[in-house]
């Protein structure tokens, strides 16, 4: 595709319009929302096929990853398309598995802090004194959502394991990055995501983040053991490589909940190569390896 969208940095308008175009142009696409964030922006979900045995595809959980945004987008219209015209991208039989299994997006995890970092500080509304407070009108690096919580931090996965390696870094109070909220879930993004997926039962679930071209599938004794096997097929697709990671990401995160909550695999793609925020114009080149391993994980 090469519409305008995917040329720009997606904002909280861009991204409504969008949902607003799928719906009214793909018959076969179910879009709802499954909460607001904390200043009140919906969170949309797009639905294809069979959504009680889908794969959750997740996108725009940290403000400058926007690629996520831009991706989960991408793929979603591709498969939609490829309904319409039965010839079905990456040489993988679509039609079967959306038909047997089915796809969920969600483009955008953290309206608030991508329309932070897009659009500054006055887009906080209210928070707007709070959140200059903390990053001094310099949104180049914020992460969080509005209240000042990284998302992937606040899941009840070793959340006061994280807090402690956070702490450890001289983060104690909420701010750009790292600050994982006072208690798991207390933010109503990550709780509306929760819920959703116990509502949903997604059969997998896929965190797009960026940066550094990996793959994670592992957290604790409840990952699956057809997860590294599934994450080598997607290294090899995509050139990724599969990592485990360390530090401060090694726990709280959607996918370390999902795999310990249920059982069943979760996967975190670090999309792209280079520093947050990645140039736009380096958007195009990543997607043609994520699309594929996209394509991938949902017949898998």
């Amino acid at each position: 595709m090469t519409d305008l969208f995917y040329k720009e940095y997606p904002q909280y308008t861009t991204t409504m319009a969008r949902f607003a175009r799928i719906a009214i142009r793909y018959p076969a696409a179910k879009v709802f929302s499954i909460g607001r964030s904390w200043l009140g922006r919906e969170i949309y979900a797009i639905g294809v096929g069979n959504l009680q045995s889908a794969t959750c595809i997740v996108g725009g959980t940290h403000a400058t990853e926007y690629y996520g945004v831009l991706g989960c987008f991408r793929f979603c219209e591709e498969v939609l398309e490829s309904l319409e015209s039965g010839t079905f991208p990456y040489d993988t039989p679509m039609g079967k598995a959306i038909g047997e299994r089915g796809l969920l997006f969600i483009p955008c995890l953290n309206p608030d802090g991508l329309e932070l970092w897009v659009g500054g500080v006055d887009t906080a509304g209210p928070l707007r004194t709070f959140v200059f407070a903390h990053c001094g009108g310099d949104l180049s690096h914020w992460q969080a959502n509005a209240r000042g919580v990284d998302l992937n931090h606040n899941f009840d996965a070793g959340f006061d394991i994280a807090r402690r390696q956070v702490e450890q870094t001289g983060i104690y109070l909420p701010g750009p990055t790292k600050y994982g909220g006072p208690f798991p879930f207390s933010e109503p993004e990550t709780r509306a995501l929760a819920d959703f997926c116990r509502l949903y039962a997604p059969r997998q679930v896929v965190a797009l983040h960026s940066q550094g071209e990996e793959i994670y599938y592992q957290y604790g004794p409840r990952t699956p053991k057809q997860s590294a096997l599934v994450a080598q097929m997607l290294a090899s697709v995509g050139g990724y490589r599969v990592a485990q990671p360390g530090g401060t990401a090694s726990h709280a995160g959607f996918k370390d909940w999902f795999i310990q909550e249920t059982g069943r695999p979760g996967y975190t793609l670090e999309v792209g190569l280079g520093e947050n925020p990645l140039p736009l114009e380096g958007f195009e080149g990543a997607y043609q390896k994520l699309g594929p391993m996209l394509a991938v994980l949902s017949i898998a």
